[in-house]
C-alpha cells in the first residue's frame, strides 16, 4: 500500500497556523492579536516574492553585452 503524497505547502500551511495560534494563545490579547495579523502578513508576502517573476525589459541595454576584442 502506498503512502499519500502531501504537498509541502499543505505542511507549510499547517506549520505557519501553529506558529500563529502559538502566538496568539502565549501573548496579551492586543500584542498576540498584532503579532499573528504580522505574521500572517509576512507569510503573504514571503509567498509573493517567492512567485514573483523579474520584469524583461524591451529597451538595450545601458551597457554593451558583448565581450571586448
Amino acid at each position: 500500500m502506498r503512502a499519500p503524497i502531501v504537498a509541502p505547502g499543505v505542511l507549510l500551511a499547517g506549520a505557519g497556523l501553529g506558529a500563529v495560534l502559538t502566538v496568539v494563545t502565549l501573548l496579551p490579547a492586543s500584542v498576540g492579536l498584532a503579532a499573528a495579523i504580522g505574521l500572517l502578513c509576512a507569510g503573504a508576502l514571503l509567498l509573493v516574492l517567492a512567485n514573483a517573476r523579474p520584469v524583461r525589459s524591451h529597451r538595450a541595454p545601458a551597457t554593451s553585452t558583448t565581450p571586448p576584442r
